[in-house]
């Protein structure tokens, strides 16, 4: 096993309600393998980074708090449900995040990556002196309401669409250089019909305006799956069990 990483903040977006999975408590704190969804990710990240992982929660979140406490993790309360975007210039706003980059994803769709596969993404990002890039992977199955990556002739990264071909999609895990983000976070738009700013958003910015951008392909699909249903979250655990045999 690799080191942990240094030189990077490890940030979790999990304010969402998740109003379609029809329950009144918090989409992470729903169970897989015997743990909440969002406690695998704080194990994954505390033996991928140094840094403890700062968690942006909604204001109904006071046993997620506890979880964060526990695996010596930092929390915010992000009081309307704007984005992902919003979540992460709350964390910049609010803490003097001076690492050389910043490590974002999503609460709910994390659960299933490896320590080894983090480090990965680190570390190639790290090597190719990267300003932004993020995890992408071919899923099992058709995911609606998913980004899609395009590609050029030359297999380089140009731009994002919603398809219902599903093809190599965006997992909701980024990585970014801290002043680039900093810099570029301003500048979103935000999106109908919520009104919320996205990460996603973010990726195309950095297509156009020629930054040094890659995404980092997910080989094993296994490793990723989005949890908005009861129907996604069975699928979830069968995927979990697959992973971690009794």
């Amino acid at each position: 096993m690799t080191p942990v990483i240094e030189g990077v903040t490890p940030i979790i977006t999990a304010a969402g309600r998740g109003v379609r999975m029809q329950s009144q408590k918090t989409k992470t704190l729903f169970r897989i393998g015997g743990k909440p969804i969002l406690e695998h990710t704080l194990i994954s990240l505390r033996h991928t980074f140094c840094q403890p992982p700062i968690v942006v929660l909604s204001p109904s979140s006071s046993t997620l708090k506890e979880l964060v406490r526990h695996y010596n993790g930092n929390f915010l309360i992000q009081p309307e449900p704007t984005g992902n975007a919003k979540a992460l210039e709350l964390v910049l706003q609010n803490y003097s995040v001076t690492s050389p980059s910043v490590f974002v994803v999503n609460g709910d769709d994390s659960y299933l990556y490896s320590v080894q596969t983090l480090k990965n993404f680190a570390a190639n990002f790290n090597s190719k002196l990267l300003e932004v890039s993020f995890i992408t992977t071919h899923p099992l199955k058709p995911y609606p309401n998913v980004r899609k990556v395009i590609r050029d002739a030359g297999n380089n990264f140009t731009a994002l669409e919603y398809s219902d071909i599903y093809n190599e999609v965006v997992c909701g895990c980024y990585l970014f250089n801290t002043a680039w983000v900093k810099k570029h976070l301003p500048l979103l738009s935000p999106k109908p019909p919520k009104g919320e700013y996205l990460i996603v958003d973010l990726l195309t910015m950095a297509a156009s305006t020629h930054a040094k951008i890659e995404p980092f392909l997910l080989t094993n699909p296994t490793e990723w799956w989005g949890i908005n249903t009861r129907e996604d979250l069975m699928f979830a655990r069968k995927l979990w069990k697959k992973q971690h045999p009794e």
